[in-house]
Order: structure tokens, then C-alpha cells, then sequence
């Protein structure tokens, strides 16, 4: 399946769980009407119509709005996306400049799969806990986080660390995510109505109105049953969504197996791993008391064994281990953990000579071409394989150790950023770019850049944005007034000689879209158009800026629009309409990228071939080009895995 597909499913899955959740509502107002209106009239020496209206209206509005009230704060609260999920976990946030090895080993994983799939490098939060167990938490990819426990990071090889991670980057590719997160938000919605019910209970002091005998009068005795009716009710509906949630977790589950299979090429990495928690005393159970309501997001069952496994959020670990290595015969090895902690930790110090490897050659699987077929291209879309893997790590392996710790530290990586933005062949214009920057920047990020630009201008320039990728990390970690400073010091250098170019346009987009969601989280996204029409008008002038952009010549554009648009419209007639070279500029293409961003995965898979035929239109795709297909398939949060620029 592609990528769209996957996020497709995942759409289906969400709209069937609202429509579950709706349907549970409806079940607890219905039994719950039935319960109150049993104890109003059953006593009546008169007929009552089992039809109140009235008391249907009384017994829904305090359900519904309760149970509303609490997902929607639940949803708000989840709203910083992945960080709060981990946070809520007991996770700590592993600073991306940390020299501790097995720190450092997590991290590196977690980079090569991020360049790999063409993600931004996600931030990492270890749990304290012995178990082996990982979870991706977020809405997006760009609030991703990984959160992995002590347990995985210390008993697993380097090999099986990168199957778990391949795994959880599959949750984040296949648009799990967001279905998780709003799992969490309806589950608490329901669960409310049952704490409300034990605070009704509480506050009758039910055992002091037993312990005097039933009196027909007493006001308590109908509130006890009230309560006990909003706890049976409130516990009902919560059992019945965790059955929904565990079927629906592991289906995807199996698709995350097989997806970190193709992504590493190596099925050991992933069976060995489930094989070390089926050997291992403490498994991958959590022990945080919050670990049931992120129960599905795991890379196997955090919690205890379900009655005959019907609330399991995860297939059994033989069915997985059968699905990947089919010999498998059901028992799990004898494993010496101690011994093998101590082994962990010495490869942990060694996982830096990975970085000093030599670089593979020109024509390698690490080297691949850019599909310039649309569904040759689509397919690769959000479907990194091993050849990416060896491209990630080429391209981290030829990365001096100086400038991986200056994308590491959240001061430097600001230096880096600057050093892709200041005019190498106009030296007057650099130094004018540079006095502003002394003027406007933090100054010892100022000292840092006159130190490495010259460094940062020697790599290659289609692993820039990869560079950016990685430094988003240490750039997350930067105060609202840093990150202030540093986004007004970026629109200083791009506006420095009076124009923005192609690859300044790119970084800009791509540094906002994944940087404003961790410094604005609490501002409502805006919302994108949900008519057809509106959404087809962007698509357009996306593909016609895109089209003018890339082309100097306005014959030339056109033809290129003109190829794009087939895939949107095939009735729309370039010769026929007016298209101006003066009506599309970068200001229109972001407005068209934000209103899309929202769109259907359909709209958005056409809107990528679109674009990829306007800029294949003349045989070619330059560098520039293809920085402008990748950052625009980021906008619409539809990752590319890196290939090679020739």
C-alpha cells in the first residue's frame, strides 16, 4: 500500500470510531433515561408514557456535555501533540547535544531513520523503566516525538534498536498518529461519565444510607442509583471503545512490522527484539500509572495480559514473530540480560565509529535517482526502503564531528541555518548580511557562524535541507524568545538583497512548518477550505507558481502548467485562461500550501503529481527543482526519502 493509501485507512478507522462514539452516546443517554425515569414513575398508581420528552432533554444535555467537555479537554490538552504524551508517560527529553553513549545511540538511530524517511529528526524522551518497549506519539510529523524506555535502549543491539525505530517511523508515515491521539481524547470523554458517577456516589455517603434501612424520602437513595447506573454506564462504554481501539491497533500493528521489514531489509532486527521481550522478566509492561491510556501506542502491550486477550492492544509477540520469521517455534531463547546491559553499553561507546565510516561511492544503493514518474514517485512517497537507510547514513558518516555538534546544540544549529543563508558569490552583499546579523542575532551565535560557514558552504548543497532536518531538534529546544529572534533574523538574511530565491523560499517554509507548531501549539491552526471548488483553486495555483517558478521563459511555463494541471483537471485548458506570470509568486504558492494542508490524502496525492510533472515538463529536474517538490510534499506533510541530485 502507499502511502496515501495508509493515510486513507486511517481516515476510514477515525471516522469509524466517531461514529462509534456516537453511537455509545446514544446507548448511555437511552439506558440512562430508562433508569431515571424507572425510579420517577414506577411507583405512579397512574399511566406514564415511557415518552418524555422533557426528561430526555434533562437526562442528554448533562450527558452529552459532559462527555464532550471532557474529550474536548483531553484533545486540548494533547494539543502540544507528542510531548505531552511522553511527558505524561514520565519520559525525559534526551537534549540533542548529550554525550552519554547510550543516549547518544538512540539519537543516531532515530536521525538515520528521520533522513532516511525524510522526516524531521523527532525529539527523543527516555522512560525510566525497565521493560523494552517504544512508542511515536503526535499529530503530525512535524510535533512527532519517540519515546523509547531504559530497558530498550540497554538490552537491545544497534540492530534491533533501528527494527523498533523503523517500526515506530512507520506509525508516524502511516498516519497512526493522529488516530491514536484522538483515541485518547474519546476514551476520556467516556471515562468521565464513570468518575462522575463514583463523585455522585461519594458525595450520598451510600453506606451510611444502607446502614439505616431504605426511607422512600430520602433524596440519597435516588442518587445512588444514579450514580451506580453512571459508573456501570461510564465503565460499559469504556470497555466497549478499548475493544475497538485493540482491533483497530492491531491491524496496524502487523502493517508497522511489515513496513520497518522493508525499511531496514533486515527481518532479524525486529523478530530479535520481540524474541528479547518474550524471554525477559519484566517483558514490555510499564509501569507508569498512565501507561493504560497510551496502551495502543506501544511498540508491544504495556500493560498486563487482558482477560483471554480481548482488550489487547497488540497481536501476540509468537503471531508477530511467526509473520516476520516463519520458522520461529514458539519459545522464546535463554538470554543472559546482565551480560548482556555491559555488551550494550560497550557498543554503545562504539556506535561513533559508525559515523567515520567511509562514505559509500557514487552509483551505490545509498545513491538513487528521482523517480520522475508520478506513480513511480508517489510510491515512494512516506516509503523509505534500505537504500535510503545507506543514503542517511552516508550522508551522516561524511558529516565532520564538528558540524554534527553544531546541529546539535541549540546555539550552533542556529549558526548553521544562518551560514545556508549568507551570499557566497556576492562578497559586499555577505558582509552587509553579516553586520546586520551582528546587529540582530545572539552573540554568541554570531561567534559560532564566523567560525563554521565556510565549513557548512563545503557540503554538497542537496544534503542542505537534510542539515535542516537535523537540526530541529536543538531548534525546538530554543525559548520563545530565542526562537523570535531567530525567525526575524532569517527574514533579515533572505530579504537582505531584495529578492528571495528558490532554495531560501524552501528553508524558510520548511524550518516554519515544523518550528511554529512547538512555539504557538496553544493557537487555533487555521482551518482549510472543506469545498471542492476551493480546494481545486489551490491546487492550481499551486501547481501555476510552481510552474512560473521554475521556468524564466513564459512559453516554457506554460507548457509545464499545462502538464501539471492534467493530473488535477484534464478539462482545464491553459490557452484558454488566463495565466499571468505577475498573478503567482511564492506569497501564492503559501497561501495554496496552507489551504492544502488540510485536504484529503486524494487531493493531496494529485497535487503531487501535478507537481512533479510540471517540473519533469522539459526532460529534467534541477537541484532547486526538486528542493521546491520536497519542501512543498513537507507542507503537506507528505515526506520524501532523499535522493540523489545529479
Amino acid at each position: 500500500m502507499t502511502f496515501f493509501e495508509n493515510q486513507r485507512i486511517a481516515r476510514r478507522k477515525t471516522n469509524l470510531l466517531l461514529a462509534i462514539f456516537f453511537f455509545t452516546i446514544l446507548f448511555i443517554i437511552a439506558a440512562l433515561y430508562l433508569v431515571i425515569w424507572t425510579l420517577l414513575y414506577s411507583g405512579s398508581a397512574e399511566f406514564v408514557s415511557l415518552w418524555d420528552p422533557g426528561l430526555i432533554f434533562l437526562v442528554a444535555v448533562p450527558v452529552v456535555s459532559l462527555i464532550f467537555l471532557g474529550s474536548a479537554y483531553k484533545i486540548h490538552s494533547l494539543a502540544r501533540g507528542g510531548r505531552a504524551v511522553a511527558e505524561a508517560l514520565g519520559g525525559r527529553l534526551i537534549p540533542s547535544e548529550t554525550k552519554d553513549p547510550i543516549e547518544r545511540k538512540i539519537l543516531n538511530v532515530v536521525e538515520e531513520m528521520a533522513i532516511a524517511s525524510g522526516t524531521p529528526v523527532p525529539p527523543v524522551y527516555l522512560l525510566s523503566d525497565s521493560s523494552i518497549n517504544a512508542f511515536a506519539a503526535g499529530s503530525t510529523p512535524s510535533d512527532a516525538v519517540i519515546g523509547v524506555t531504559s530497558g530498550c535502549v540497554k538490552l537491545l543491539s544497534r540492530d534491533e534498536l533501528q527494527g523498533v525505530i523503523a517500526h515506530e517511523f512507520s506509525h508516524i508515515l502511516n498516519g497512526d498518529m493522529r488516530l491514536n491521539l484522538r483515541l485518547m481524547g474519546i476514551l476520556h470523554g467516556i471515562l468521565l461519565l464513570a468518575l462522575a458517577g463514583y463523585t455522585l456516589l461519594r458525595a450520598t455517603r451510600y453506606s451510611q444510607v444502607i446502614g439505616r434501612g431504605p426511607r422512600r424520602n430520602d433524596p440519597r437513595i435516588a442518587l445512588l442509583g444514579l450514580g451506580v447506573m453512571l459508573v456501570a454506564l461510564g465503565y460499559s462504554g469504556v470497555l466497549a471503545s478499548k475493544v475497538i481501539k485493540s482491533a483497530v491497533s492491531r491491524q496496524r500493528e502487523f502493517l508497522a512490522d511489515a513496513s520497518a521489514v522493508q525499511f531496514t531489509r533486515n527481518p532479524a532486527s525486529i523478530s530479535g527484539a520481540l524474541k528479547k521481550i518474550g524471554a525477559y522478566v519484566y517483558g514490555s509492561k510499564l509501569e507508569s500509572p498512565r501507561a493504560e491510556e497510551a496502551s495502543h501506542m506501544f511498540f508491544a502491550d504495556g500493560l498486563k495480559k487482558s482477560w483471554l486477550g480481548i482488550f489487547a492492544t497488540h497481536p501476540p509477540l509468537v503471531q508477530r514473530i511467526k509473520q516476520i520469521d516463519p520458522g520461529f517455534d514458539g519459545r522464546f531463547p535463554s538470554i543472559d540480560f546482565d551480560s548482556l546491559e555491559r555488551l550494550s553499553e560497550k557498543e554503545a561507546s562504539a556506535d561513533k565509529n559508525l559515523r567515520s565510516r567511509t562514505p559509500s561511492p557514487a552509483g551505490s544503493p545509498g545513491s538513487l535517482p528521482i523517480p520522475n514518474n508520478p506513480a513511480d514517485f508517489v510510491r515512494a512517497v512516506g516509503a523509505p526502503g534500505a537504500a535510503n537507510l545507506i543514503f542517511a547514513q552516508t550522508l551522516l558518516a561524511s558529516l565532520t564531528p564538528s558540524v554534527l555538534e553544531s546541529l546539535h546544540e541549540p546555539f550552533t544549529a542556529r549558526a548553521v541555518v544562518y551560514s545556508l543563508l549568507l551570499e557566497k558569490e556576492d562578497q559586499d552583499l555577505m558582509q552587509r548580511q553579516l553586520q546586520g546579523l551582528k546587529e540582530r542575532a545572539d552573540e554568541k551565535v554570531y561567534a559560532e557562524l564566523i567560525k563554521i560557514y565556510q565549513t557548512i558552504w563545503a557540503i554538497d548543497s542537496q544534503y542542505h535541507l537534510s542539515l535542516i532536518d537535523l537540526a530541529i531538534p536543538a531548534l525546538k529546544e530554543l525559548s520563545e524568545e530565542q526562537f523570535e529572534k531567530f525567525k526575524s533574523s532569517i527574514e533579515y538574511l533572505i530579504s537582505a538583497d531584495g529578492r528571495c530565491d528558490l532554495f531560501e523560499y524552501c528553508l524558510q517554509i520548511v524550518l516554519l512548518h515544523h518550528l511554529e507548531p512547538a512555539f504557538a501549539y496553544s493557537k487555533p491552526a487555521a482551518a482549510g477550505p472543506k469545498k471542492p471548488l476551493d480546494l481545486a483553486r489551490a491546487a492550481v495555483d499551486a501547481i501555476a507558481s510552481l510552474a512560473f517558478l521554475s521556468n524564466e521563459d513564459d512559453a516554457k511555463a506554460l507548457f509545464a502548467l499545462q502538464k501539471g494541471l492534467l493530473e488535477i483537471n484534464k478539462e482545464i485548458d491553459v490557452s484558454a485562461n488566463s495565466f499571468s506570470r505577475l498573478d503567482y509568486s511564492l506569497s501564492r504558492l503559501d497561501e495554496a500550501l496552507k489551504k492544502l494542508a488540510s485536504a484529503a490524502p486524494d487531493s493531496k496525492e494529485r497535487v503531487i503529481k501535478g507537481c512533479l510533472l510540471c517540473i519533469a515538463a522539459d526532460g529534467k529536474i534541477e537541484p532547486s527543482e526538486f528542493h521546491l517538490l520536497r519542501a512543498i510534499c513537507e507542507c503537506l506533510d507528505c515526506p520524501v526519502p532523499p535522493f540523489k541530485i545529479t
